[in-house]
């Protein structure tokens, strides 16, 4: 009925049941009506983890290593103080606030984000 309406299709070979624990009983009646494969957490949607627990640093590594691969490519430019600060400004932060606006970010996390954004 979804697809009549909206005339979008889902792609079964694309898409994955994520199933909880306590669907477990109603598992292979699930899967088999809707032909999806059968999905693991953590997954990545739009470059963020989908996690069913709270966010640790190991999670956010992909965040720490996507500042640090931006701030490496800016380092061979000779850049003045005033482009250093907008590009932290408007790239950088933007990278943390996208994260913010999905997870509570540790303490620990912001402090990694900041030593970053100072030694740059």
């Amino acid at each position: 009925m979804f697809s009549a309406l909206s005339g979008l299709h889902v792609s079964p070979t694309k898409s994955h049941l994520i199933l909880s624990k306590f669907a477990q009983h109603n598992r292979n009646r699930l899967l088999g009506g809707v032909g999806f494969q059968e999905g693991h957490l953590p997954v990545r949607y739009l470059g963020l983890p989908l996690i069913a627990s709270r966010l640790f640093l190991s999670d956010c590594k992909p965040l720490l290593s996507k500042i640090d691969s931006r701030i490496r490519g800016w380092r061979g430019l000779q850049l003045s103080f005033a482009a250093r600060v907008q590009l932290i400004k408007s790239v950088l932060m933007s990278l943390n606030i996208y994260w913010a606006m999905a997870f509570i970010i540790s303490k620990g996390v912001i402090r990694e984000i900041e030593k970053r954004l100072r030694s740059f």
